[in-house]
């Protein structure tokens, strides 16, 4: 019975992002990924005690060169909302909204506040509250918010985890200017990041004569989708999550 218990937290806590996600219809304000992708070059870390993100993140003022030209690290972000955004801020308009090049990606504060250690399962990493920040190549903030009820989800003996953030609260950048003028203000929303750790399988230490459970340290190649409620008809969340499909499409 134990055992079943915290099997059924485990996937209510890793899948409470797909519940809100049944409950209303969500728009994908942005969603990220590295460009270019660079081997050994992660995007994220977990370094036992801080959650925070890695030099794949960081951006290297090269967003305004073509493509083709551009090297790690720095993220490729993109919106179905056409920003019009500075000029240098490695922006490229077209139908399926903006996307911006050689952005990085800054989180603050998410600190270790224990794991849960689930027999048969993996493991759970709570997070205290944090912050976050896209900026643009040039320096131009394009989507701030904090981070609420945050964890990490770690399978055991696997490289992929996952971390979530349950409430997304939305502060400023141009994206999100340009989303309120559409639609005014809405509900906080939701993080989801997929990891893939560089490292090999994340290694976990259960707890031990009550001792706290482990997760130790990695690094990871990741990517992200951040949304909100969008209580609108389906017809045009659609639109917004069909101008989203450019994630794992690669530009020449």
């Amino acid at each position: 019975m134990f055992t079943k218990t915290f099997a059924k937290m485990a996937v209510a806590v890793s899948g409470v992002l797909m519940l809100a996600s049944a409950s209303h219809a969500a728009f994908q304000i942005v969603q990220f990924s590295p460009q270019p992708i660079s081997s050994g070059l992660g995007e994220f870390s977990w370094a036992g005690n801080v959650y925070t993100t890695a030099p794949g993140s960081t951006g290297n003022g090269d967003g305004n060169l073509p493509i083709a030209a551009q090297t790690p690290g720095g993220l490729e972000v993109d919106t179905p909302l056409t920003v019009l955004a500075p000029v240098g801020s490695g922006e490229i308009i077209d139908l399926n909204g903006s996307h911006f090049f050689d952005v990085t990606l800054s989180v603050q504060g998410l600190v270790g506040a224990g794991a849960t250690f689930i027999p048969g399962f993996g493991a759970i990493q709570l997070l205290t509250n944090g912050s976050f920040s896209f900026n643009a190549t040039n320096g131009v903030p394009l989507l701030t918010g904090t981070l609420t009820n945050n964890s990490i989800t770690v399978p055991q003996g696997s490289t992929s985890s996952g971390y979530q953030s349950a409430t997304v609260t939305y502060t400023g950048g141009l994206i999100w200017a340009n989303f309120l003028a559409l639609y005014g203000p809405q509900a906080p929303g939701s993080a989801s990041i997929s990891m893939t750790s560089l490292d090999g399988p994340i290694g976990i230490v259960p707890a031990i004569a009550f001792g706290p459970t482990t997760v130790l340290p990695f690094d990871a190649d990741a990517t992200g989708v951040l949304d909100t409620p969008f209580p609108e008809p389906a017809s045009l969340s659609l639109v917004g999550a069909a101008g989203l499909l450019a994630l794992r499409r690669r530009r020449a």
